[in-house]
Order: structure tokens, then sequence, then C-alpha cells
């Protein structure tokens, strides 16, 4: 059965895999185009596989070479039902012998490693001379390091509900506020009874101090989850502004908040974690783009990018790749960004 926590576990990866069924096919291209261009020749090896999501994404030669390396009992157990051959096993403890691989892969691992360090270490032991790590993400990173690093710099991370994420290659699914900037809009809010106030005012406390990464992304989290939340941040910040002192009108035309992506932050830390024992090759989102038949009502187009997705009545321009076809009557396109990150062994 497994333990309460392997159990809400392997829940959010059920919800995240009927999520990606729509892009499944792109994803098998997209994943099988990146293999092929490194072309490992000999054993491949799996860290962190879950339910075996990746594997069945992987080209027929790739999943015959493919050990499956798993934790969590439950996730090692429907590896093993699904007939995939899988061993337990962390990312920084291999069951593998010293320059065994040739590539080591994963999807949507490498952000929740606890000990990146030793991971790396430890890639490197398995792979052999000429190896490879291929990472991909097509979910949203976990959030922590990246809460932490901008909170040392006097940041609240927020959603972005200012603009449309999946306007830029990278979406912008983050937005910082200095906070002393935040803490003058929940004190005038507050000031005027605005109902807003409180609920940004608990929200900044958790990046007061004393100060907790994984609370602060808890808070994060459940804001962004809210759906009532996204209006209430667009409205509180321009009712802030017509609220205010006029001294504090002044102060509040002059926000410096801005979108950012924390996709380009997974990938800075990335390129910090390998340096050294390996040559980053490649650390960019690549996308594909598919056509397909639709019903009459259903929308033209539809994204995922890095965790964040969007459903449009036509094609954005521009698309994220340009050489898919645009979609004729009865056809909707299809796009996919993943976040790849390939780096090669130093020997």
């Amino acid at each position: 059965m497994g333990t309460s926590t392997d159990r809400a576990v392997f829940d959010q990866i059920d919800r995240i895999r009927a999520h990606r069924e729509v892009f499944a096919s792109a994803s098998r291209r997209l994943v099988g185009d990146v293999l092929e261009s490194v072309a490992p020749r000999g054993p491949l090896i799996e860290i962190g596989a879950g339910d075996g999501q990746l594997h069945a994404w992987l080209p027929a030669s790739a999943q015959a070479r493919l050990l499956c390396t798993e934790p969590r009992g439950l996730g090692l157990s429907r590896l093993q039902a699904a007939g995939i051959r899988a061993e337990r096993g962390r990312a920084d403890a291999l069951p593998v012998r010293s320059g065994e691989a040739s590539a080591v892969l994963g999807l949507c691992v490498l952000d929740v490693v606890e000990r990146p360090a030793q991971v790396v270490a430890e890639l490197h032991r398995a792979l052999r001379p000429d190896g490879y790590v291929v990472h991909w993400l097509d979910m949203t990173t976990e959030l922590a390091p990246a809460i932490a690093q901008l909170h040392a710099d006097g940041l609240v991370v927020l959603p972005n509900v200012f603009s449309d994420p999946c306007a830029a290659t990278w979406p912008e699914d983050l937005f910082l506020v200095p906070r002393a900037q935040l803490e003058r809009v929940v004190e005038v809010l507050c000031g005027a009874g605005h109902p807003a106030g409180a609920q940004l005012r608990r929200y900044a406390a958790r990046f007061g101090r004393p100060f907790s990464a994984s609370k602060a992304t808890a808070a994060f989290n459940r804001l962004n989850d809210d759906p009532h939340a996204r209006p209430m941040l667009r409205g509180a910040f321009a009712d802030a502004l017509r609220l205010g002192s006029p001294a504090a009108q002044a102060q509040l035309r002059a926000f410096q908040g801005r979108p950012v992506s924390s996709a380009r932050f997974f990938a800075a830390r990335l390129q910090r974690m390998f340096a050294g024992r390996f040559a980053v090759v490649h650390n960019e989102i690549i996308a594909v783009g598919e056509v397909r038949p639709c019903s009459e009502n259903a929308v033209r187009y539809r994204s995922l990018v890095a965790g964040s997705s969007r459903s449009l009545e036509a094609p954005p321009s521009p698309r994220l790749d340009a050489s898919a076809p645009h979609p004729g009557p009865g056809e909707q396109l299809v796009e996919l960004g993943m976040h790849t990150f390939i780096a090669r062994r130093v020997p």
C-alpha cells in the first residue's frame, strides 16, 4: 500500500499524468528527438522514475536498455507491476556499478533532490567517461530554492497575475515585489479597511523573519491555487494606488514589481550544480508543435510549457514552434515546451 506520504506523492503524480495526456504524442516526439541527438550507446539509467511516465515516452530501443530506479516503495511496485525493469534506489545512491551507464535520464527530478552535490557526484560515478545526463522538465519546478534566493535579495514572490505568463518562451509565472513596497501596499489597504489587506499581510509575514523557505513556498502554492486570489491580487494593487494618500500614491507609482520565470531559476541552479564535473551541452526550452483533428467546438490552440498552460481560440503569434503547420478547419494546434538539460561527464 505504501506510506501516507507515498500515497500523497503518487496521487499528485496521477493528477499530473492526466494533465499530460493531451500532450503525450508531442512528449514522445520531443523526448525521442533529444535522445537521438545524444545517441547514447549502452545501458540507460532513469532516476526518480515514479510510475513510468518517462519510460512511456521513450522509443522502444531505449526502453529495452533502461533500468528505472525509484526510491519509494509504491512507485517501485507500480513500475514492476507494469513489467518495467526497476530497482529501488535514490539518485545519490544508484544500484549500478561505476562507469556502467551511457546516460542517466530524469523527468522532473533534479529540482526536488535533497542533496544536489551528492547526486551530481553519484551521476558522475555511474556514467562512462563520455556519458550524459539528460533531464526534462515539463511541469512547474520546485520553488523553494528560488524563493529562498529571492528572499535573501529582499523580494517577495507572488503568482504572476498581472500579465500572461505564456507570452514569453520561458513562462513568467512569478511576480517579484520588493518587500518594503509590498508592506506599503498592505499598510494602505489595511488602513482603508480593504478586505485584501489582511490576506496580503498574512502572506507578506511569511517573507519576514524568521524565514522558512518551505513555509513561504506552501503559502505561495496556496495563493496560486486559490481561484479567487488572482482577481484579488490584481484589484488589490490598483485599489492601493487609488486609496492611498498623495505621499503613498507617489511611492506606489514608483512600484518596481516584475515578472520572472521560475524555470530560468532552475536552469541557473543546474548550471551551478553540474559545474566542474560536467560540461553543460544544452540548458534551454525545446518546443514542438503538432496539428491534430478536433471537434467543431474545441479550442484551436493548446500549449504546455514548463507547467504553464493555455487554451486559445486561435494560435498566438509568435508560436512556440515556428515550423509547426497552421491548423485548418476541424484541426487544433498543440504545442509543448520542455526545459531540457544535457550535460556530458568530464573524465
